[in-house]
């Protein structure tokens, strides 16, 4: 069997600590036919070179110096460049099992899907977590139900990587350029248009969290795009996807719920609290008590209503429970 070729695109910027663990882990791929797209987004620090030496022993990789653009930009372009019919996305401060693109491509082909998907892990404090024996298996969505399913972000979510997806799709959905949170503004689209997404529960991609990244900034409206991106996944499901409206607004809680740690972290944010919470109640009393959104769901959107200062213990608990933090 000839398999396709495949492009991994791969943003770089301001992410040294983290890079080596990435290309690593891509020089490791089972994968024959495989071209990796390495975009140095006009990193101040070594990336750029390390990109270089990693280029130099694999000639399978294709690198790409650019002034600063940012995320949507270096993924665009490293579409652009790349040949493969097949595109996934890692970011580079992330790092992935040997067999990633593999288990994707037999998701894909196996199933005679548009998108697979596979589960991914999260890492906290650079240590590699362990992985728990399960008992794997696959499940094909039509898009009504991938929608649903990315917008609880239990089995996949919203996000670019862990994915495998068809040229086309990417190529007539780019990430909107000088946004934040482009991810949640695109992938969605792409799943509307998938007569077929697969998923697979093989723990294949690393998810590294850096507490304090997202945490301590300034909230602006550049950020808060991500809220008007909910909006509008939410206006294309009732359009479209109607089976998907009520997931949709608990995605948009759930963006709501994402602010809240800079919120609280942030002097020059805490003015944001009202509002954010006069938005969380146009869903409130439908989503509240929703069993797949979760307990922590729940919890959360209780502190939430019930004002600042019981959101600012809730949301610092969860804090310090994922990175150990203290105080």
């Amino acid at each position: 069997m000839k398999y396709p070729k495949v492009s991994v695109i791969v943003p770089v910027y301001k992410v040294e600590k983290y890079l080596g663990k990435c290309l690593e882990s891509l020089g490791r791929q089972t994968y024959e036919n495989l071209e990796i797209v390495l975009v140095d987004d006009g990193s101040p620090d070594s990336c750029g070179i390390m990109c270089e030496q990693f280029a130099g022993k694999h000639p399978n990789v294709l690198v790409i110096h650019q002034e600063n653009q940012g995320l949507s930009a270096a993924r665009n372009n490293g579409v652009a460049a790349s040949h493969g019919e097949y595109i996934t996305f890692v970011d580079s401060d992330d790092y992935v099992a040997d067999d990633y693109v593999q288990y994707l491509v037999d998701l894909l082909l196996d199933h005679h899907g548009d998108i697979s998907v596979g589960h991914y892990v999260p890492v906290y404090h650079l240590k590699d977590p362990r992985l728990k024996k399960k008992k794997e298996f696959q499940k094909v969505f039509r898009a009504e139900e991938a929608l649903a399913e990315s917008f609880y972000s239990v089995k996949f979510g919203v996000a670019a990587w862990a994915k495998l997806y068809r040229r086309d799709l990417v190529e007539k959905y780019p990430y909107p350029v000088g946004k934040l949170y482009e991810e949640l503004a695109t992938t969605y689209k792409m799943i509307g248009e998938s007569k077929a997404v697969v998923y697979g529960n093989r723990d294949i991609y690393f998810y590294v969290q850096r507490a304090g990244s997202i945490m301590t900034r300034k909230i602006g409206e550049r950020e808060l795009y991500g809220l008007t991106a909910a909006g509008e996944l939410l206006n294309y499901t009732k359009t479209f996807f109607p089976g998907a409206v009520h997931a949709a607004k608990v995605r948009y809680e759930i963006k709501i719920q994402q602010y809240m740690p800079a919120v609280f972290a942030n002097k020059e944010n805490h003015f944001l609290f009202r509002f954010l919470r006069s938005e969380s109640k146009k869903y409130f009393w439908e989503t509240v008590f929703d069993r797949k959104a979760g307990l922590n769901f729940t919890i959360k959107l209780i502190a939430i209503m019930l004002g600042t200062i019981p959101s600012k213990i809730v949301f610092g608990a969860v804090n310090r429970k994922k990175f150990g933090l203290n105080g």
